[in-house]
């Protein structure tokens, strides 16, 4: 914590890009416009209603808006994204701010989460992002839309994570990221027996697919995080 840190501050900004610097990834001014405006309204709203345990404006900086931005990396400018659960936004909007170009999806079961994701969007002008409340399980199918990335941060259980994004990913050339913190060495097997045994097309093909897992400390806090991304090199 940081005293009479406050929300859209220069010292707030300095974190952010601190963070973001380190972890390699670049923010413009308009970004940061953005993220000072998201997380003022998310205090804002958390007032009426269960956006974040999170209020502290230093950990508002690192934990949400530099932690989003750990998946940037992975990400190209142009293609889909969907962020599963995306609550009040996060990794999805922070990603968008970061990626004009690139096409976001947030979903999330809550009609109130929904509603204030709504707001950001409108109030920040974002062209090419969209919010709906439906489930992910709600969207698999045959007949889903097929993203090129599909993310998920701290939602259940790392099976259940890839599980939710398997049916959505574009398993030609897409990536799942998974947004995690610790993570058990026994969690990795487990994921691979789950791929493993997903059905595709023709009963008898097995999915091509690369796993990655890397561990980082958060920068400025240090605590440990993990991303795991599948992907679907294609033919």
């Amino acid at each position: 914590m940081v005293a009479d840190l406050k929300i859209g501050s220069k010292k707030w900004e300095a974190i952010v890009r601190e963070g973001a610097t380190e972890l390699g990834v670049a923010v413009d001014d308009d970004a940061m416009h953005g993220f000072s405006v998201l997380a003022a309204e998310m205090i804002k709203f958390n007032r009426k209603m269960n956006l974040t345990a999170i209020t502290d404006p230093f950990e508002i900086a690192v934990k949400h808006m530099v932690d989003s931005l750990a998946a940037a990396p992975y990400l190209s400018d142009q293609g889909t994204l969907l962020d599963i659960g995306s609550g009040a936004g996060f990794p999805g909007i922070p990603l968008k701010l970061v990626h004009p170009e690139r096409m976001v999806t947030l979903i999330d079961g809550s009609a109130r989460k929904i509603s204030f994701l709504r707001h950001v969007i409108r109030l920040l002008n974002i062209d090419g992002m969209i919010a709906h409340q439906i489930r992910a399980e709600q969207m698999g199918g045959n007949r889903a839309e097929r993203f090129d990335i599909v993310i998920t941060r701290a939602l259940g259980t790392l099976n259940k994570c890839v599980q939710l994004a398997l049916p959505l990913v574009n398993r030609e050339k897409g990536i799942i990221i998974a947004m995690r913190g610790r993570m058990g060495e026994d969690e990795v097997p487990s994921l691979r027996r789950l791929i493993n045994k997903h059905p595709v097309s023709r009963q008898s093909e097995q999915l091509d697919y690369d796993l990655t897992v890397r561990r980082f400390s958060l920068p400025l806090l240090n605590d440990q995080r993990t991303i795991v991304v599948v992907h679907f090199p294609g033919r």
